[in-house]
């Protein structure tokens, strides 16, 4: 019967009918405490509404009563991130990391996470980790080249943002950086050029808005279902 139940309250949730979804996940939980997709579904409802202690609070009971579920921890990870509590949330991907190794998003969530926390070795291994799971991801080579650069590592950062341009010609901001690394290493005609292609003059002080900052409050991620 529990299984029925969640089915019907899955139905509500996959229709964006939030609070008729919450009310059957509560009412599936009062009944049967142990139906932990019920837990689950229920934290992702109060993180997609803001409530984020509610859904990180409601995701570690998930975790604690079925440690291998690793969907769970990533989506643990995902609150936590909007949270702003990165380093938290970097143990809950390295955990996903652990349980699904194959699977790709458990590895760019962890480098987004390291690399908020200025952790950028371990940020470009994870990000080189989600590369050879998926070469083809214009998200984790970007995060690759981002963090290259801030290592100091320039000649490897511009080879990764030449990476980002192949898969996406048309990423402005890898064409951005890519400038502005060549034109740091002196290649002046090869910076200009792509400076060219970016539109217009490069300030070098407007170093913001790089593809870390996938995690913030801002952000808004949406939880794996």
């Amino acid at each position: 019967m529990s299984e029925s139940e969640f089915q019907a309250a899955l139905a509500h949730h996959k229709a964006g009918r939030r609070q008729e979804a919450k009310r059957a996940y509560e009412a599936l939980l009062a009944r049967a405490p142990g139906q932990v997709d019920a837990r689950h579904h229920l934290a992702l409802i109060h993180v997609e509404e803001g409530a984020l202690e509610r859904g990180i609070a409601l995701l570690r009971e998930t975790v604690a009563a079925q440690p291998e579920f690793a969907v769970a921890w990533l989506n643990l990870g995902l609150a936590l991130g909007r949270a702003g509590r990165f380093a938290e949330a970097a143990e809950a991907f390295q955990r996903a990391t652990e349980l699904a190794p194959e699977q790709v998003e458990p590895h760019r969530r962890l480098a987004d996470a390291l690399s908020q926390l200025g952790r950028l070795e371990e940020a470009a291994g994870a990000y080189r980790a989600a590369l050879r799971l998926q070469p083809a991801f214009p998200d984790a080579q970007f995060g690759l080249a981002m963090a290259l650069k801030s290592l100091g590592r320039l000649e490897d950062a511009a080879d990764a943002y030449r990476r980002v341009i192949e898969l996406l010609p048309d990423h402005r901001p890898a064409m951005t950086w890519l400038a502005r690394v060549l034109l740091h290493l002196g290649r002046h005609a090869d910076g200009l050029a792509w400076q060219t292609e970016t539109g217009g003059m490069i300030a070098f002080s407007a170093e913001r808005g790089v593809a870390m900052r996938l995690l913030g409050p801002g952000s808004q991620p949406r939880p794996e279902r």
